[in-house]
């Protein structure tokens, strides 16, 4: 039915629960997506992203590399929407990302898919790109500098047909 529900650890508020305890032991439903259809999701270390039915991210969660979409050292207790994945799609940008955006990575295509590693994500669109951003310390991120703070494209998959991967 494209609900969201989460359980597990919960300090730095990758549940999207907007609570303060530090773990949930049973599955709660994420009510700030209840108007949503979830047709994807990945849970990191401290960051859980999500992919509603027309191919918008939301996410939340705290990372000191951005991997949530938000900024570097923010915590999103709530799903919030990630504007430079929704590219020509978004309505407003609302998101530390949009407002240094200087990749041309953010064409409108809708996502697919989501991955999380420990500090970095990654989105797959269903034309098929790959979007990387966070931490990048060990070439997680395909690009140059330990922090990408904004989706970068990875170049070398645009002749492929992703259907699937992992971050």
């Amino acid at each position: 039915d494209g609900a969201a529900y989460v359980w597990g650890h919960a300090l730095r508020g990758q549940l999207g629960l907007d609570l303060d305890a530090a773990s949930v032991p049973l599955p709660r439903y994420i009510d700030a997506l209840s108007r949503e259809v979830i047709i994807s999701a990945a849970a990191g270390y401290s960051t859980s992203l999500f992919v509603n039915d027309s191919g918008d991210v939301f996410s939340c969660g705290t990372c000191k590399w951005g991997s949530h979409g938000h900024g570097r050292n923010v915590m999103i207790k709530s799903p919030q929407l990630v504007a430079e994945l929704c590219g020509k799609r978004a309505k407003r940008a609302t998101s530390f990302l949009c407002r240094y955006l200087i990749s041309p990575c953010c064409s409108g295509s809708p996502v697919s898919k989501v991955s999380c590693g420990f500090g970095h994500s990654a989105a797959l669109n269903r034309d098929g790109t790959v979007l990387l951003w966070g931490c990048n310390f060990y070439g997680q991120c395909a690009a140059s500098g330990d922090v990408i703070d904004i989706p970068v494209q990875y170049g070398r998959l645009t002749r492929l047909h992703l259907r699937s991967f992992f971050a």
